[in-house]
């Protein structure tokens, strides 16, 4: 199968310790999705400083799975929110993170199932 994610810096910050890397994924999982509905509401709202908080909040979640394109989306509309510049891009950039996290969603199901048994 072909895998999206890239779980060895998570492995590294853990220790490799299974426990702790399934209790992360299952956070980012239940988590990501209300961050990220928070964040397009805020963006909505045109709250620039919650924006890039909440860009800032969540970014290093995306960079535990290796989703690095992720990652650097977020710094870049953490960066525009706080210039409050390119801000019509940042609507383009939270929808490609919210669709790559949607496509790993399972991938990520998967590996907690796997930890689990």
């Amino acid at each position: 199968m072909d895998t999206k994610i890239d779980l060895s810096y998570l492995r590294e910050v853990t220790g490799d310790d299974n426990d702790i890397i399934q209790e992360m994924l299952e956070l980012f999982i239940n988590d990501t999705p209300q961050a990220l509905k928070g964040l397009q509401e805020k963006y909505e709202a045109s709250d620039w400083d919650s924006v890039r908080a909440e860009a800032h909040k969540i970014k290093p979640s995306f960079m535990f799975v290796g989703l690095q394109n992720c990652h650097n989306k977020l710094t870049s509309i953490e960066n525009n929110a706080r210039e409050k510049t390119n801000l019509e891009q940042i609507q383009e950039e939270l929808n490609a993170v919210s669709d790559e996290f949607n496509d790993v969603k399972d991938e990520i199901s998967g590996v907690i199932k796997e930890l689990n048994s």
